[in-house]
């Protein structure tokens, strides 16, 4: 995981920079003061929930093989071309 690159549904471009593994739902790293949300890697079409912290600090839960990996996130860049908010209706 660490350096990995996620690029989510609204556009943003992160890195993880660190991870750990355990095997319940990590309880410490929600009760940091953030928000929850579901969200989805465009890249690898995986699933995971975006930590978003009022310190406007990043993090990441992913739940595979019956572990939860978890970790920090760091924004690397925004691209509007990708951020499914404004993508134009095609139809």
């Amino acid at each position: 995981m660490e350096g990995r690159l996620i690029t989510e549904l609204h556009g943003n471009i992160f890195r993880c920079s660190d991870y750990k593994i355990q095997s319940h739902f990590p309880r410490l790293e929600c009760q940091r003061g953030g928000t929850l949300v579901l969200d989805r890697d465009i890249t690898t079409h995986t699933s995971f929930i975006l930590v978003k912290r009022a310190d406007k600090t990043y993090g990441y839960i992913f739940y595979e093989n019956q572990v939860y990996i978890y970790g920090e996130l760091k924004l690397i860049k925004y691209k509007p071309e990708i951020d499914m908010r404004h993508v134009k209706n095609r139809d």
